[in-house]
C-alpha cells in the first residue's frame, strides 16, 4: 500500500510540474527552465524512488508528500495569476499548502530520519502537535471569506465558514504556535539523534547534516545573488542546491558508500584550498615577474608563473591533505598513529605479558569493541 501511495504522490507531481511548464512558458534561459523544473519534481521523484525500495521507512513518503504539496501550492498560486476559472480554486490552494510542506519538511523529516522509527514513544507528542497544528493553520487560512495572496490579489473562498476574522487569526495563531513548536522539538531531537548515533546510523545523520549545512550555505549564496540582481543565477543556484540535498538524503537512506563521506568531504575542501593557493601563486608570479622586468614579453611571465605553480602544487597538497585529514577524520589519524606508535614498540619489545596487554589497549582503542580477547598458542 506504501509503495502504490508514494507511486500515485510521484505521478500526481508530474501531472503538476507539467501544468506548472504549461503555465509558465515566459523564460529564456532554457538551462535555469530545465534546471528549476528537476529541481522542483526531485523531492517527490526521491520520496517515490525511496517509497518503493524501502517502504516500511517512511522517509519515502514524506519526500514525496511534501513535494506533491509544494507543487500543489506553486501551481495553485500560478494557476490564480491567470484568466482561468479554476484561479479562484489555486488561490484556494495556495492559501494552506505552504503549512503542509512546512510539516512534511520541518517536522516529520527530522523527526524520522534515517530509519523512519521515533526516537521514543515520548517524542509522539511531537507529531500529535504538529498535525493539530497544521489543522489548525488550514481552518484559520483556507477557510476566510477573502483570501489574500499578496501580489496575485484578492479572492473570496470557494468554501467560506461563516466565521469573524478575529477567529480566524486566532486560530491561525494558535495554529502557527504548535507548529513551531513541533519544528522546534524536531530540531532538538535531530541533534541529540546526532549525537547519540553509532556506526552506520551515524554515517546517515553526518551526511544528512552535511546536506542541511550545504542547504544554508547555498541559501545565503542565493540571497546574496538575488541582492546583487542576478535573479537567474539565484534560481539557478537554488534549483541545484534542491537536487543535490535530495540526492544526499537519498544516499543515506540507501546507505549507498556512505563509508566515503569523510573521505569526500576532506578531499573536497583540500583540493578546493590547494586550486586557491595555486592560483594565488600563480597570479602573484605573473604580477611580481612583470613589475621586475618591465618590456619583458607577457610570455616569459605566463611561462614563469606556470611552472612555479606546478613546482607549488605536490608540497601543498600533501601539506593541506595532512591538515584537513586531522579535522575532519580526526579519529581515524588518532587510530592510525596509536597503530604506528605501537608497531614500534613491538619490535623492542621482549615481555609477552606486556606485549599482550598493549595489543589489547591498542585494539580497544582504535576498533571499540564491546569484548577483547587474546587467544595464544604455545
Amino acid at each position: 500500500m506504501r509503495r502504490w501511495l508514494a507511486v500515485a504522490l510521484g505521478v500526481g507531481a508530474l501531472a503538476l510540474i507539467f501544468g506548472l511548464t504549461t503555465l509558465n512558458v515566459d523564460s529564456s534561459n532554457i538551462f535555469t527552465d530545465i534546471v528549476s523544473v528537476i529541481a522542483f519534481v526531485s523531492p517527490s521523484l526521491v520520496g517515490t524512488y525511496l517509497g518503493w525500495r524501502v517502504p516500511d521507512n517512511p522517509v519515502g513518503l514524506i519526500l514525496a508528500g511534501f513535494g506533491f504539496s509544494f507543487l500543489l501550492g506553486v501551481y495553485g498560486e500560478s494557476l490564480a495569476s491567470t484568466d482561468s476559472p479554476l484561479a479562484q480554486w489555486g488561490a484556494w490552494f495556495g492559501s494552506w499548502q505552504w503549512a503542509l510542506s512546512m510539516v512534511f519538511l520541518l517536522v516529520f523529516l527530522p523527526l524520522l530520519f534515517p530509519d523512519g522509527r521515533l526516537p521514543s514513544h515520548r517524542s509522539r507528542w511531537i507529531i500529535v502537535s504538529a498535525l493539530v497544528g497544521v489543522g489548525l493553520l488550514v481552518l484559520g487560512n483556507a477557510f476566510r471569506p477573502t483570501i489574500s495572496l499578496g501580489e496575485e490579489g484578492s479572492f473570496s473562498s470557494p468554501v467560506a465558514l461563516p466565521l469573524t476574522d478575529l477567529v480566524f487569526d486566532l486560530t491561525a495563531t494558535l495554529g502557527m504556535i504548535l507548529a513551531l513548536l513541533a519544528i522546534l522539538a524536531s530540531m532538538i531531537t535531530a541533534v541529540v539523534r546526532y549525537r547519540c548515533s553509532v556506526g552506520i546510523q551515524r554515517q546517515q545523520m553526518k551526511l544528512f547534516a552535511g546536506a542541511i549545512l550545504f542547504a544554508v550555505a547555498g541559501a545565503l549564496v542565493n540571497l546574496v545573488a538575488y541582492e546583487a540582481g542576478l535573479e537567474e543565477l539565484g534560481n539557478t543556484i537554488f534549483a541545484l542546491l534542491i537536487i543535490v540535498v535530495m540526492s544526499a538524503i537519498a544516499v543515506a537512506v540507501l546507505r549507498y558508500r556512505l563509508y566515503d563521506l569523510g573521505r569526500l568531504v576532506s578531499r573536497t575542501v583540500s583540493y578546493a584550498i590547494v586550486a586557491a593557493i595555486v592560483a594565488a601563486t600563480y597570479a602573484v608570479t605573473v604580477f611580481a615577474v612583470a613589475s621586475i622586468a618591465v618590456g619583458s614579453s607577457s610570455n616569459l611571465a605566463v611561462a614563469l608563473a606556470t611552472l612555479v605553480a606546478a613546482a607549488v602544487f605536490r608540497p601543498a597538497l600533501r601539506r593541506v591533505q595532512s591538515i584537513v585529514d586531522r579535522q575532519f577524520s580526526r579519529q581515524k589519524y588518532d587510530a592510525q598513529q596509536t597503530i604506528d606508535s605501537f608497531g614500534a614498540r613491538m619490535r623492542l619489545e621482549t615481555d609477552l605479558e606486556d606485549l599482550t596487554r598493549d595489543l589489547t589497549r591498542v585494539v580497544d582503542t582504535t576498533m571499540h569493541p564491546e569484548l577483547v580477547t587474546v587467544w595464544l598458542a604455545r
